[in-house]
């Protein structure tokens, strides 16, 4: 999904389950006015709660309430335990997560978060704030 409204785009790739994007997670949304934020979910296979979160997330009917739940889980939030998920949704998230994960394996993406710039360029996202 696309988060943000910004003229710089990224593109991210994350892990709901994550430690380290669960930190990037929680202060995303300070870029939301200069960036666009592309966001690819790439669960780590040791990361057996993800794919719930995933879908969780996936359910919401809007980006911005996609968002609120990504950052929720961040901020240690456990409604996607007792969410009920549509079959359709499931079935979704399911292509949705092997598409992504093809992608991330395309691009090379070699640890989480990894934040690729419109230009190509893998971008630490603690020096993002700089770069804006």
């Amino acid at each position: 999904f696309i988060y943000g409204k910004g003229k710089t785009h990224y593109y991210l790739f994350t892990d709901p389950e994550c430690p380290s994007c669960k930190e990037f997670d929680k202060v995303m949304a300070s870029f939301k006015e200069s960036s666009t934020f592309h966001i690819y979910f790439t669960p780590l296979k040791t990361h057996i709660n993800a794919p719930k979160m995933i879908q969780y997330i996936m359910s919401a009917k809007t980006a911005n309430k996609k968002f609120r739940r990504l950052h929720d889980i961040a901020s240690d939030k456990t409604d996607y335990k007792t969410a009920k998920i549509s079959k359709k949704v499931k079935i979704q998230s399911k292509k949705m997560l092997k598409d992504h994960l093809a992608l991330a394996h395309k691009m090379k993406v070699e640890f989480l978060p990894t934040l690729i710039s419109s230009k190509g360029y893998v971008i630490p996202w603690e020096n993002l704030k700089a770069i804006d």
